[in-house]
């Protein structure tokens, strides 16, 4: 039997459609949900980099937090009288990142750690320092500049003063994770670039350029990073560059009122969504293949039912239309596959025989039942040996056997058959060791001449049959005898 054959359209319906239905819902979603997810997945990468902005942010305050500590408790001390300004000095001079300490006036001018002057207003210092916090500004070049107010009386009168070069603030970044092609910088309240990781190599991103002035000139969301920065908010948006679009994170620092920018290019977006879709995709292809292979399981589980259950069916039949003691058919499935053939081949000629065992009952109480059975077997086997598979062969009870040769055309083919069956009982001995001599008297009707039913081909072949033992047994007798084989009963 065909596989399709096999898969019934209740289990499609049961097993294999919503298997189906299942597989094209889950693609039909993942194609109108494409530009939801690349949207849902460039905002959870822009949180990406907001967070990045945020932690590296928190870097810089712990660092320059650590050196504000020192110099509060250094301009302390100095106010107190604890110590000279040549120890305060020499105190910072030893702090990472400090490149140089000095003793500023309050008008930015004073005497650093290595007696030089120093003219803080002409670095762009304004010359006034706040009184509680410390005071950050940028002199060019790389370096830091942050004073602590040294309070005396309750005024204050001088400033001690650290320059930071920034150059060693590399070793915080080294982790960062978004490509040559990103920038990451810290810019002070005028918009100048303090320090730019790594000397990016792009001019608009170099030290002591003001990357206020790069956003006015770029298109996009520019001007609304332009206000955040004014009025001290972190946040994160997108800004056409002149070298292309980038994601830009900005956080802003409370203890020296600066930001820390980080600008992401599209390209490395375009990475990530296309690893992104990718391992997307990997998962429903190999959520599909998990389902196909659940469809090729169920499949398979039910094919196996099926045939096992097409085995037991036809164990069950087969004992259902079986003589059990010869291994052909019973009567019940010999008369009901005759008259099949017959509704289905009206015009085909056939020959039915119907046979009785002679002197059947004296073989059972001379030689015993169990001869007997043996006898039957014998004739069961040799019979269906002697015969086309095709024919029908049955025991229609005790010793009684039907046969139907299909579709025998000829006379001459009709006598020839009828003298193999003569002859088959003429040579049949049953027996191990002694042999007995098995004879038959056989009726023999012809479809299509002697009857177009099986009812009475059935009730023609056994007044054959009778016909045969009133000759004498052991022979074989037509309804109607053809010619130069006897006479029509």
């Amino acid at each position: 039997m065909k596989l399709r054959e096999r898969i019934t359209k209740k289990f499609l319906l049961t097993k294999i459609l919503p298997i189906v239905v299942f597989v094209l819902i889950t693609v039909s979603v993942f194609g109108i949900y494409s530009t939801k997810l690349r949207r849902s997945t460039t905002e959870l990468l822009q949180g990406k980099v907001s967070y990045a902005v945020q932690v590296y942010s928190a870097y810089m305050e712990e660092q320059l937090g650590r050196l504000e500590g020192q110099l509060a408790l250094v301009a302390d001390m100095m106010g107190q009288g604890a110590i000279s300004s040549d120890q305060a000095m020499e105190m910072l001079s030893n702090q990472k990142y400090v490149v140089n300490v000095a003793i500023v006036s309050s008008l930015g001018v004073g005497e650093d750690i290595n007696n030089n002057g120093v003219n803080l207003p002409a670095k762009g210092f304004s010359g006034v320092i706040k009184k509680e916090n410390p005071t950050y500004f940028y002199g060019g070049e790389g370096l830091i500049y942050i004073l602590e107010p040294v309070m005396e009386n309750g005024s204050v009168t001088k400033a001690v003063m650290v320059v930071c070069d920034t150059a060693g603030f590399d070793d915080l970044f080294l982790d960062y994770a978004f490509g040559s092609d990103s920038f990451l910088i810290l810019q002070d309240n005028n918009g100048q670039i303090v320090y730019s990781f790594q000397d990016n190599n792009v001019d608009y991103l170099q030290s002591d350029s003001n990357f206020i002035d790069t956003l006015e000139s770029s298109k996009g969301n520019a001007s609304s990073i332009i206000n955040s920065l004014k009025k001290q908010r972190s946040g994160c948006t997108t800004v056409q560059f002149e070298d292309g679009n980038r994601h830009v994170a900005y956080h802003y620092i409370k203890e020296s009122g600066w930001f820390m920018i980080i600008g992401v290019p599209d390209s490395y977006f375009a990475t990530e969504l296309k690893s992104f879709r990718h391992t997307v995709l990997l998962m429903m292809l190999s959520l599909l293949g998990c389902m196909l292979l659940y469809m090729a399981i169920v499949i398979y589980n039910y094919m196996l039912s099926r045939m096992s259950g097409k085995r037991k069916s036809d164990g069950l039949l087969h004992l259902a239309e079986t003589d059990q003691l010869t291994g052909l058919y019973n009567k019940v499935t010999t008369e009901r596959k005759i008259k099949e053939y017959f509704e289905e081949h009206p015009d085909s000629q056939c020959l039915l025989f119907v046979l009785d065992i002679d002197n059947f009952k004296k073989i059972n109480d001379t030689m015993g039942h169990a001869f007997g059975d043996e006898v039957l077997r014998e004739i069961g086997q040799g019979l269906k040996q002697l015969f086309r598979a095709s024919d029908i062969i049955g025991r229609a009870g005790g010793d009684e056997f039907i046969i139907l040769l299909k579709h025998v055309a000829e006379d001459q083919y009709i006598i020839r058959e009828a003298k193999k069956l003569e002859n088959f009982f003429n040579d049949l001995q049953v027996g191990t060791y002694t042999k007995y001599s098995v004879t038959s008297s056989i009726g023999c009707a012809i479809f299509g001449r002697d009857g177009n039913t099986f009812e009475t081909l059935y009730k023609q072949a056994d007044e054959a049959l009778y016909k045969a033992k009133h000759r004498g047994k052991n022979q074989l007798a037509f309804y109607k005898d053809p010619e130069g084989f006897g006479q029509n009963v």
